[in-house]
């Protein structure tokens, strides 16, 4: 007789001894749990203490009969699945019949036969194995099935900011270039063209890494390498690669670091989060404005970082959008910069991983300071 890798519980409910000592002899030379119940109240009780997966009930018992701990038992949305064969001397057809109707799936009659006796329960039990295989392969279909919806979601998204926010910038550089091919510019407007097309292809690689990065996100194909970052650093260098950008739009991008520099965090994930939220900060920010990245110990002893502009602001549903997780909000810049939509994204799903989490506060027309705390080295 086969069995299950977890080992079936069999409740018997019999108010005769005899009985209950011949089921026990043939059942206890298998692996499965037996509880013993003498009446239909004993019964409840066991039940209540541990869930049978199946049960073997005499139908003629004193107080409570076999049909009526069936009635309620199927009625109790706890135990209504349970499967009950029916024990009986009874072998009028409508007795049969009214068990079935009550929610008996089978009947064992008296005298009792081994072999009928354990077919008829190795029957029951591979059907609740072969429910349980159903009900485990529908939960991983259904997961399958998100999982490829989120795919095509992603991919979707994808091939809407490949189309529309990368095909301009790159045509705009096509522009430019053959500009300056034709050799039709004196020296100034040669340089502004240059200069215009050097931001131009910093920008559009920015906004392909961004998407290189998002898109192996959303396939868990990103690893988290936690080791000592100098943060200070992080911060100086990447300020120093959006400078360009910064001083095109006449806005001013300082910093007030902490002594303490360095983190526990991975680099590359570091990396993305400062560049995205600086750039942002660039990004939202009038001609004229500032841009202020600060670090400093917090009383929980961790430092915490934070991008601070004098820009547009937000209001509280931008707000909740932006940190909504799978919803993308891609906005035009104070001088028409696009986006991607996937920047503050990266940056929540990364935090993540650092046990951290962005904060925002912003009001419109008052800038933004968007902020988060990561851990010092042990």
């Amino acid at each position: 007789m086969s069995t299950s890798s977890i080992t079936p519980r069999i409740l018997l409910v019999d108010d005769n001894p005899k009985n209950l000592q011949i089921l026990i002899s043939y059942l206890k030379n298998f692996q499965f749990h037996l509880d013993i119940s003498t009446s239909g109240e004993d019964a409840f009780s066991s039940i209540a203490t541990s869930k049978p997966d199946l049960i073997l009930l005499d139908i003629m018992m004193p107080d409570m009969d076999g049909y009526e701990v069936c009635r309620r038992l199927k009625a109790d949305p706890l135990t209504a699945d349970i499967p009950i064969i029916f024990i009986t001397a009874l072998a009028e057809p409508e007795n049969k019949i009214k068990g079935f109707q009550l929610g008996g799936v089978d009947y064992i009659t008296k005298p009792f036969h081994k072999q009928e006796v354990m077919a008829r329960i190795e029957t029951q039990l591979t059907m609740i194995r072969q429910r349980q295989e159903l009900l485990d392969l529908n939960i991983k279909l259904q997961s399958s099935n998100k999982m490829l919806e989120e795919a095509n979601e992603a991919k979707d998204k994808l091939l809407t900011i490949i189309g529309h926010d990368l095909r301009g910038p790159i045509g705009n550089i096509n522009n430019l270039l053959h500009l300056i091919l034709e050799n039709q510019l004196d020296g100034n407007d040669r340089n502004e063209l240059l200069q215009e097309t050097i931001l131009s292809v910093q920008g559009t690689y920015f906004l392909l890494e961004n998407l290189l990065f998002w898109a192996k996100s959303q396939r868990n194909e990103i690893e988290f390498y936690p080791e000592e970052v100098n943060l200070n650093e992080l911060i100086v260098e990447t300020i120093h690669s959006l400078q360009s950008t910064a001083v095109d739009k006449n806005i001013v991008v300082s910093s007030h670091l902490d002594d303490t520099d360095t983190v526990t965090g991975d680099s590359n994930m570091l990396a993305v989060v400062i560049r995205n939220l600086i750039s942002n900060a660039i990004k939202f920010t009038s001609s004229g404005g500032t841009v202020v990245i600060e670090t400093h110990l917090n009383q929980n002893h961790k430092l915490w970082v934070s991008v601070t502009d004098t820009g547009v602001g937000l209001s509280a549903d931008q707000i909740e959008k932006l940190l909504t997780p799978g919803i993308h909000n891609s906005s035009r810049g104070t001088q028409n910069e696009k986006g991607t939509g996937v920047g503050l994204s990266l940056c929540s799903d990364f935090l993540r991983h650092h046990g951290s989490s962005l904060k925002i506060d912003s009001s419109p027309n008052k800038g933004s300071t968007f902020s988060f705390s990561l851990s010092l080295p042990e």
